[in-house]
């Protein structure tokens, strides 16, 4: 069995939460499951968005950093998320949405299969005419129909200044293994079958990159359960890795960790999903973990209010 079982979530930076929710909510049809605050720093948001479940592979989130600037692009940093689709007609279907609501995007490739976006704030997608996420289930309230929802995390982009160093990381410690090569970078894949959890490592000279709104801060994989992420855990620390040891996220468990050209990944315990899909859409009220709930009234203070879902 492998280690990592494909992707969990992926973890941005905005500066504005609420042009955030609206995007990710009515132009790209995706779900609000979890609306809570950084558990580092709960003075921001953290806000989850995905499938009807929210079902991990599926999880596109951000915190809030009201103050940041801009990204400088450079080297050693998560560059693109992919997102997959079923079929060609939905890359028509995306690229005419994108056309009418004034996303910038790319042509639809000349193989017909990826077609390029941008966030507001810059973040870079392409969307994929390949295989769901496992537990992936249409959200019947999305303002998308459900043939053409995006159907979860695809391969990420990763550009390094030393590949072998993420190439190490990957194959030796997390048992993930080569496909070969993927235009000028190198894919790598989780699972032997399914094509959920892959990753594709370019090399890139120059300075670090800066990071600000539209930049990615993790991506997270998925981990079976607590004790198989213990047991990664003790491989991490075998292969000489830092970690900071199983951190309960009340919604998983994790465990962080750089790999050696400073990329931070989390490995994140499977479940079933954030929420269920019959569950009423989230208003606002921001949800806690135990641990915060005592500071209920201060943390709200010091959010905005965010608008409620239509």
């Amino acid at each position: 069995m492998p280690l990592i079982d494909g992707h969990h979530h992926v973890s941005m930076y905005t500066k504005n939460v609420q042009a955030n929710k609206r995007f990710y909510t009515q132009t790209l049809g995706l779900r609000l499951v979890k609306q809570t605050v950084n558990q580092d720093n709960p003075t921001m948001y953290h806000l989850f968005y995905g499938d009807a479940t929210g079902a991990p592979g599926t999880e596109l989130s951000f915190f809030e950093l009201p103050r940041s600037g801009h990204t400088v692009v450079g080297t050693n940093r998560i560059a693109r998320i992919g997102l997959s689709v079923a079929s060609h007609e939905s890359l028509l279907y995306w690229q005419a949405r994108f056309l009418t609501m004034g996303v910038t995007h790319s042509a639809i490739s000349a193989d017909g299969t990826s077609l390029s976006f941008e966030d507001d704030e810059g973040l870079t997608f392409v969307i994929v005419v390949a295989a769901k996420a496992r537990r992936w289930q249409a959200w019947s309230r999305s303002p998308v129909p459900a043939d053409h929802q995006l159907q979860g995390i695809h391969t990420m982009a990763v550009e390094v200044k030393h590949p072998e160093r993420f190439a190490t990381f990957l194959e030796t410690v997390l048992d993930y293994r080569c496909l070969g090569n993927n235009g000028t970078g190198k894919r790598y894949q989780s699972v032997r079958q399914g094509g959920v959890g892959d990753i594709t490592v370019y090399q890139r000279e120059g300075r670090m990159q800066k990071p600000g709104k539209g930049s990615i801060h993790h991506l997270a994989l998925t981990v079976a359960d607590e004790a198989s992420l213990a047991r990664i855990n003790d491989r991490l620390l075998a292969f000489g890795y830092d970690t900071t040891g199983i951190v309960d996220r009340h919604f998983f468990k994790s465990v962080y960790v750089r790999e050696r050209n400073g990329i931070l990944i989390e490995l994140a315990t499977d479940g079933p999903g954030l929420i269920a899909a019959d569950a009423p859409l989230i208003g606002s009220e921001i949800e806690l973990p135990p641990f915060l709930e005592p500071q209920r009234e201060q943390i709200e203070q010091n959010l905005i209010r965010l608008d409620e879902e239509e």
